[in-house]
């Protein structure tokens, strides 16, 4: 059984990741198109989710705000005001349903809350790409995740004994967890300075920084489905689960790969 759905994982990973190389080369609609349908997708795998713990849900809702954040913050580039109405927007939404639902405000901003986590990633992805019409960032954030999931899985198999989180996610352990941190940052620091033209002990302390986030990315995301009590978010993805499940790690490593691309664009020297 285990070798069977490693073998899925595998033949999942190689029709899929070839796929998003793809829609991050070409870019434009295509890449648009794949991170709303994402955002989507995890929208409605937030709502059953939810529906575990009782909460009132609203998909359509859902959809929408997880839609107009991605593409707000994806396709606006250099102006935080239009997402932050749509922030306001959603949140104003969100509290409205809930007194509609005769629900504690608390309610709707939770939900609210999930679905800007997941758009934040998303729309950073989105952003830079099309932000910046330069593929090599967005090359960059997925290395990360890449690598650091990788290397913390291999090594924490292999080596593995002292739990990172067992109240969270018992499979995880700080031997796993340093691997990915070193491995990521060792080749993405290696990444950015040739290819970036960044010196190469801040591109390494930035690197440690991204990793660090995935790896928190994915503990967050295992929190979550911890209180839900499910393995899985979903499984549009044989043997990797929903889209929650295998784009975790970007939720927060992307906005801070972002976060840096600006930096360089609006003139502050690495």
């Amino acid at each position: 059984m285990r070798n069977q759905n490693m073998r899925t994982r595998v033949v999942t990973a190689i029709i899929g990741i070839p796929l998003l190389l793809l829609c991050c080369y070409v870019g434009s609609w295509l890449l648009a198109v794949l991170c709303a349908t994402l955002a989507v997708l995890a929208a409605y795998e937030l709502n059953e989710l939810f529906l575990r713990r009782s909460f009132a849900v609203n998909f359509p809702l859902d959809a929408l705000a997880a839609l107009l954040l991605t593409w707000t913050f994806g396709l606006i580039n250099s102006m935080a005001w239009p997402f932050a109405l749509a922030v306001l927007a959603a949140m104003a939404a969100y509290t409205w349903w809930s007194y509609y639902r005769k629900e504690s405000p608390l309610v709707g901003l939770a939900r609210a809350a999930a679905i800007l986590y997941v758009s934040l990633g998303l729309g950073a992805l989105l952003a830079l790409r099309l932000g910046y019409a330069d593929w090599r960032w967005i090359l960059l954030a997925l290395f990360n995740v890449w690598i650091t999931d990788t290397a913390a899985h291999l090594v924490g198999v292999r080596y593995g004994r002292t739990k990172l989180a067992p109240r969270i996610s018992p499979y995880k352990t700080w031997e796993g967890a340093l691997a990915g941190l070193v491995c990521a940052a060792l080749f993405c620091g290696v990444y950015m300075r040739l290819t970036l033209h960044i010196s190469f002990f801040t591109a390494l302390a930035l690197a440690l920084l991204f990793s660090v986030a995935a790896q928190l990315g994915d503990i967050v995301e295992s929190a979550f489905k911890r209180w839900v009590n499910v393995k899985d978010s979903g499984h549009i993805f044989p043997g990797h689960g929903g889209v929650l499940d295998r784009f975790d790690s970007l939720f927060l490593s992307a906005p801070l790969v972002l976060l840096l691309l600006s930096s360089v664009y609006y003139g502050v020297t690495l």
